[in-house]
């Protein structure tokens, strides 16, 4: 969740983390305040797109906890989701 919500945060503002210095951090924490229950908003339904389409579109009430836990274990839903600009242009 933290991953998600900081792209959220960088793509907001057109940063990359390199971008990131001292000069600007807390601008950036100072927004992240402000709007921080958005943010979590966003990236609790991106989350939730992420582990419907890994499950293809399977109800994730019907999943065991060990069996979510996997992708997350095995940093699938980075790889797959999160670092795929097509995905994530697609889904934010």
């Amino acid at each position: 969740m933290a991953m998600i919500v900081g792209k959220l945060l960088l793509e907001k503002n057109n940063f990359f983390v390199d971008d990131i210095t001292h000069k600007n951090f807390h601008s950036l924490l100072d927004q992240f305040e402000e709007s921080k229950d958005l943010y979590f908003s966003k990236g609790e339904n991106l989350l939730l797109n992420m582990l419907q389409s890994y499950f293809d579109e399977q109800s994730l009430q019907d999943l065991d906890g060990r069996t979510i836990a996997a992708p997350f274990r095995y940093h699938v839903l980075i790889g797959r989701y999160i670092e795929n600009k097509g995905w994530w242009d697609k889904n934010k």
